[in-house]
């Protein structure tokens, strides 16, 4: 059995074959290695299982007098991949061709009040997207909120609680290799170039807070970064994880508005001239700031990427997080405070089903535990 880094590494090998062909176009196994620096033997095994699972297709090169005929290879246009992004504030789905073209996008309003309502959302949501192109799918991605529990159990944040969902049982609604994995993972997989040398931190402010971190050309460890769930205020309000004080409950849509006791939109559209309303924002940026800056004295990050509904009102609370990320972290200048508006998850889960897809073919699953 593979080990996670394995994983990790042949995640990446097979990422860069599929970009590279997307990007540059048709190309032999030779020009590949040449392209990407790869072994002879790593790019005809993945080449060969990509070819078996129909993913790619060979065809003649019109290059060559002499001796043999190059094969280019080139990616099938036929097939499909579709991401799902699954979180409280809906159900979206990305289906796209090999290509990385988006041909659909279909974003679903949904009642996730228990594991029931979520799972059959979730298989309603996906056919529907799916259509006529479900016998081409060859694998789905799942972008899911929440806390996972050791890659197997999500305990998905409810107004009232939380309740729990086995990623097998998600992997089981549909006849198709599945993979589950945390939605800030794939909203920066998503946009993440292979070649990336920076250390990014993508942070999703939504009803929930999500948290990933890329550095080293790989993602850290899933499901061991919540940021959501530091204490960042003694005393505070209970988080739907059974603590009190957390970032959750004072820096996201969710906390907020429970906070304020007012619907979300009207809260914001006061405090443009309401000090009072302002105030919630204000404080919410002084916590998030706060937390970061004591996450960038733990790991040294040359960028932070704020997205989600809630970067969308940048202006109420930008200025007191700068402030606060300032006189908390010890080499502030070190990094980059950026808002961005790109929060598809569902398009990271798509590309990380298509990885996910070859690794099935070749009937080796990674040992996520293996890592320390």
């Amino acid at each position: 059995m593979a080990s996670y880094e394995q994983y990790l590494q042949r995640q990446d090998n097979i990422n860069s074959i599929v970009s590279c062909l997307r990007l540059l176009g048709d190309m032999t196994r030779r020009e590949l290695c040449d392209r990407l620096k790869l072994s002879w033997g790593c790019v005809s095994e993945l080449s060969s299982l990509l070819i078996h699972s129909e993913m790619l297709l060979e065809k003649k090169s019109n290059g060559g007098d002499r001796g043999r005929t190059p094969l280019l290879l080139t990616l099938n246009p036929k097939k499909r991949v579709l991401g799902t992004d699954i979180n409280t504030m809906g159900i979206s789905c990305c289906l796209c061709d090999m290509y990385g073209k988006v041909i659909k996008e279909q974003r679903f309003d949904t009642d996730f009040s228990d594991k029931s309502g979520l799972l059959k959302s979730t298989t309603g949501a996906v056919l529907e997207t799916l259509g006529s192109d479900l016998a081409e799918c060859v694998g789905i991605g799942i972008a899911m909120q929440g806390i996972c529990s050791d890659g197997h159990l999500w305990n998905f944040p409810t107004e009232g609680g939380s309740f729990a969902v086995a990623t097998s049982e998600l992997e089981g609604l549909f006849q198709i290799p599945t993979v589950v994995e945390h939605d800030p993972n794939c909203i920066l997989l998503g946009v993440t170039d292979k070649n990336e040398n920076e250390t990014t931190v993508m942070v999703r402010l939504d009803n929930s807070i999500g948290m990933a971190v890329y550095a080293n050309n790989g993602f850290l460890k899933p499901g061991d970064m919540e940021l959501a769930h530091i204490v960042v205020k003694e005393n505070g309000r209970k988080c739907s994880c059974g603590h009190y004080g957390c970032l959750q409950t004072v820096s996201s849509i969710s906390g907020i508005t429970e906070a304020s006791g007012q619907p979300f939109d009207k809260l914001a559209a006061s405090a443009q001239t309401d000090r009072a309303a302002k105030r919630y924002f204000e404080d919410a940026g002084k916590y998030l700031g706060m937390a970061l800056g004591n996450f960038c004295n733990l790991i040294s990050a040359d960028r932070i990427m704020l997205c989600g509904e809630m970067a969308g009102y940048k202006s109420l609370f930008a200025e007191s997080l700068k402030q606060a990320f300032e006189s908390t972290a010890l080499y502030p200048k070190r990094t980059r405070i950026v808002y961005s508006d790109i929060t598809n998850a569902a398009y990271g889960a798509a590309k990380l089903s298509l990885i996910n897809y070859f690794f099935k073919q070749s009937e080796e699953k990674p040992n996520v535990n293996a890592i320390s």
